[in-house]
């Protein structure tokens, strides 16, 4: 019995190993997102772990899932779509290309700080989206943000400009800013 016990003991150890989160930081440069190399740990982010963007251009050209994204700088590029399970953190940075980014419903992002970051790609909220800063975010030619869940503005934020558009399929929501986020793209309103 004590070593049925042990044996499912170690079954499970190496079960959780196999599915614990790991933190992927882009090593700088330009690179694929695919080139374990350009990871530290070297590595490639999957399902389960939070990818770090502090700099340089990472490009996607295969569609990517992963739990989290920490983006404080750098660039986002390619036509693969990324979609994000969990928590999405933008404190500066530019997402580009042609592909979609998209925080899921299970996923929650957050705009933070005052930086600016700029938007050249389809952005999808199916989750929660907080503007938690007046930080702006900025829209280049192509950009699209498309709301089928909830954006939470909660500081006074402009959010596009006329080379992109805002669609709002889900609801919009000014939870603690004063005076609240400012569309500044052409707007559709479906939700």
């Amino acid at each position: 019995m004590r070593t049925f016990n042990y044996t499912i003991i170690l079954i499970l150890l190496i079960a959780a190993a196999g599915f614990a989160q790991v933190k992927y930081t882009w090593t700088g440069g330009t690179g694929s997102w695919q080139t374990a190399s350009n990871w530290n740990p070297n590595g490639v982010p999957g399902v389960a772990d939070t990818a770090v963007i502090n700099s340089g251009t990472v490009t996607t050209d295969q569609a990517v899932t992963v739990a989290g994204i920490f983006q404080n700088g750098g660039i986002i590029n390619g036509t693969g779509n990324i979609s994000i399970t969990a928590k999405f953190i933008w404190v500066a940075g530019t997402q580009a290309g042609t592909g979609t980014t998209t925080i899921t419903s299970t996923g929650t992002g957050i705009m933070t700080t005052g930086n600016g970051k700029v938007l050249s790609r389809i952005f999808v909220i199916d989750g929660l989206l907080e503007f938690q800063s007046s930080g702006p975010l900025s829209f280049s030619t192509g950009a699209q943000a498309v709301n089928n869940g909830t954006i939470d503005f909660q500081a006074n934020v402009s959010l596009g400009n006329i080379n992109g558009t805002i669609v709002n399929n889900g609801t919009l929501l000014n939870s603690s800013a004063t005076g609240g986020g400012i569309l500044g793209a052409p707007f559709t309103n479906n939700g």
